[in-house]
């Protein structure tokens, strides 16, 4: 056990996001470790202190943890937003190539993934080779805020708690574009839908999503 939590879910991309794959240190508490061997089990109760002796002080550490949190929120909301968007494309090319011979559909469904895309691509970086070209978009930008809090123990500098103020302005800038794409142009998508006797265009409530994801 190395003393951390799960890491975030992040949004999906074409590479690997490594905030994804390192959780925040948990905090002070009690914890029950259980080790499992087939049917059998056994439990222990442990205390988790703060060390005494650290060089950081009680309010330096909390917060940390509370800039890990808030940055871990902010990375999992980001990737929730992008799974809606998937949701979209997946769905909407269906009805589209499950009714090819509709052709106001078919340019209803476009028009919509257009714009889908054009959202998303400032949330994850979309370009092959990334490390190489350097592309960096929201999600990149998270996960270099949220890697550099987690991984010192210390009070984070300005400069991070400034960059995640940033951050949460560009995340609510793309989740009111989101809703305008969801109130205007999924609704009118899912009227049409209604009408010639197809399946509407659904997105995962955070509660499914969670479900599906948390697994």
């Amino acid at each position: 056990w190395d003393m951390r939590v799960k890491p975030p879910r992040v949004a999906k991309g074409v590479k690997l996001d490594f905030s994804g794959f390192t959780g925040p240190m948990i905090t002070e508490g009690n914890y029950t470790i259980k080790l499992v061997k087939g049917d059998q089990s056994i439990e222990q109760k442990v205390e988790i202190k703060n060390d005494p002796t650290s060089y950081y002080s009680i309010e330096e550490r909390k917060l940390q943890q509370q800039t890990s949190a808030e940055i871990f929120k902010l990375q999992e909301d980001l990737a929730y937003l992008a799974a809606k968007l998937n949701a979209i494309k997946d769905q909407g090319a269906s009805r589209k190539n499950g009714n090819a011979a509709n052709k106001a559909l078919g340019g209803m469904v476009d028009g919509l993934l257009k714009k889908v895309d054009v959202l998303y691509v400032t949330l994850v970086a979309s370009i092959e080779w990334t490390n190489i070209t350097g592309e960096e978009k929201l999600r990149e930008k998270i996960s270099d805020v949220y890697y550099g809090v987690i991984s010192y123990e210390g009070k984070p500098t300005q400069s991070q708690l400034d960059r995640i103020k940033g951050l949460q302005k560009e995340f609510q800038d793309a989740v009111t574009a989101g809703e305008k794409i969801f109130n205007l142009d999924l609704k009118a998508l899912n009227a049409y839908l209604v009408k010639a006797k197809l399946d509407e265009v659904k997105l995962p409530s955070r509660e499914d999503w969670d479900k599906e994801t948390l697994k």
